[in-house]
C-alpha cells in the first residue's frame, strides 16, 4: 500500500507489531489526539494508568502514541495506544494505556527536522526582491534607528 493512502484519515493504523513486518518509513511517527485527565491516576496496572479516549479537538494534545492493537466493533476500527506524558512541572512521566481511540484521533505526521528543509549539504539560494516592488510607505525604515540595523 502506498504511503500517501496509509497517511489517508480512513486508512487502517499499524500496529507496533505490524510494523515489525512493515515498518513505516523512518521520517514518520504516529501521534495520538489525547487530551490527559487532570486528576492523578487511580489505576496503576503494569505502570500505565488506563483511560478510556474522550473527544479533544484541539491539536496541542497531539502526543506521539504507539498503537498496540486494534478491534473492530460493528465495522468501525478502535484502537489501543500507549502514551507517554511528561509533566513539564515536575518532570514526572506518566504512561497512558488509551483505550478506545477512533481512527480520526491517529495520524501519521513527519518527524521533527526531517523535513528537507533541515537536511545538510541542499542547494539553497537567497531570493532577492526587486526594488520599487513595495510601496514608499511600507519603506519607512530609519536607517539611524538602531532597532533596524542589522549586525553582523
Amino acid at each position: 500500500v502506498h504511503l500517501n493512502q496509509r497517511r489517508n484519515s480512513e486508512s487502517i493504523i499499524w500496529t507496533v507489531e505490524e510494523q515489525k513486518n512493515q515498518p513505516y518509513p523512518p521520517y514518520l511517527e504516529t501521534v495520538c489526539r489525547f487530551k490527559p485527565p487532570t486528576e492523578k491516576c487511580q489505576d496503576d496496572n503494569n505502570d500505565y494508568c488506563t483511560i478510556r479516549w474522550s473527544l479533544s479537538m484541539n491539536e496541542m494534545h497531539d502526543k506521539p502514541c504507539d498503537v498496540i492493537s486494534r478491534s473492530s466493533i460493528d465495522g468501525n476500527d478502535w484502537y489501543f495506544a500507549h502514551i507517554n506524558i511528561t509533566d513539564s512541572s515536575s518532570n514526572e512521566m506518566t504512561r497512558y494505556h488509551v483505550e478506545f481511540l477512533p481512527r480520526y484521533a491517529i495520524r501519521l505526521i513527519n518527524r521533527k527536522y526531517t523535513k528537507d528543509q533541515y537536511s545538510r549539504g541542499v542547494f539553497r539560494e537567497v531570493i532577492g526582491l526587486p526594488d520599487g516592488l513595495f510601496p514608499d510607505h511600507w519603506m519607512d525604515l530609519k536607517e539611524d534607528d538602531e532597532r533596524y540595523i542589522y549586525q553582523d
